[in-house]
C-alpha cells in the first residue's frame, strides 16, 4: 500500500469514528448520575434534600437553581448578580411581575449589568408595562456594545411602538 492510499485510509477510520462518536449515545458518568439524582430529589423533597446529600453538590446547580435555594434556605441575595439569578429563576416559572422586581434590584445593586436591563424589558412586557419596556431596552441601547444585538433590540423597540 502506498503512503498516500494509507492516509487515506486512515483519514477515512477516522471520519467513521467521529461519526459514530456523533450518533453513539453520550454515556453518563457515576457523578452525572449522582448529580442527576440530586437535582432531582431537590425538585421533588426540598431542602429535605440536604439532609441526605448535605452541600456537597451545591456547587453543580445552575445560577437560577442555586439562587432560588439560598432564598428556601434563608439567606438573602448578596448582590446584583443574585438578585439577577433570582429574577431568572422567576421568568422560567412565569412569574414576571416577581422576575421585574429582582431585575431591577440588580440594576440598583450593580450598574453594570446590563442583561438585566434587557431582561427587565422583556419581563415588563409580559405583564403589559410597555412603557416600562421601552424604557429600559433604550437604556439597555445606551450601554450595548454588541452591534448585532442592538440591532436586533432596536427591531423590537420598533415593533413595541406599534402596540
Amino acid at each position: 500500500m502506498t503512503e498516500n492510499a494509507s492516509d487515506a485510509s486512515v483519514e477515512t477510520e477516522d471520519k467513521a469514528a467521529e461519526a459514530a462518536a456523533e450518533t453513539a449515545p453520550e454515556e453518563l458518568t457515576m457523578t452525572d448520575h449522582v448529580v442527576g439524582r440530586f437535582g432531582e430529589e431537590l425538585d421533588s423533597v426540598g431542602l429535605e434534600t440536604y439532609k441526605r446529600w448535605g452541600f456537597a453538590l451545591f456547587h453543580t446547580l445552575d445560577d437560577e437553581k442555586a439562587a432560588k435555594q439560598l432564598v428556601a434556605l434563608g439567606i438573602k441575595p448578596r448582590d446584583g448578580l443574585d438578585h439577577y439569578n433570582l429574577g431568572c429563576g422567576h421568568v422560567e416559572a412565569g412569574k414576571f411581575a416577581k422576575a421585574a422586581e429582582c431585575f431591577a434590584k440588580a440594576i440598583e445593586l450593580d450598574d453594570d449589568l446590563n442583561e438585566a436591563r434587557f431582561n427587565l424589558a422583556l419581563a415588563l412586557e409580559k405583564t403589559g408595562d410597555l412603557a416600562g419596556a421601552k424604557k429600559h431596552l433604550t437604556a439597555f441601547l445606551e450601554a450595548c456594545e454588541d452591534a448585532d444585538e442592538s440591532a436586533e433590540v432596536r427591531t423590537f423597540l420598533g415593533e413595541l411602538a406599534n402596540r
